[in-house]
């Protein structure tokens, strides 16, 4: 199950955890919510990135091969 976890410090800092995402998947979707949030007017700025485990795995297409006798 993919889940956007943000946490909001009492500072102001924010940090948003991906778990679910594989590959440059999360990056694809953080993109998709900083561009929202910079259209509602929100200052946003990226100071650190850190991947993990998660962004090493390739996601594999699942495929099937049923040989019938046709």
């Amino acid at each position: 199950m993919k889940e956007v976890i943000i946490i909001v410090e009492k500072n102001g800092k924010v940090t948003i955890r991906f778990q679910g995402y594989y590959g440059d998947a999360c990056f694809q979707e953080a993109n998709r919510i900083y561009q929202k949030l910079k259209q509602l007017g929100a200052d946003v700025k990226i100071e650190q990135t850190i991947k993990t485990p998660e962004a090493y795995v390739r996601q594999e297409a699942k495929s099937r091969v049923v040989e019938t006798d046709a």
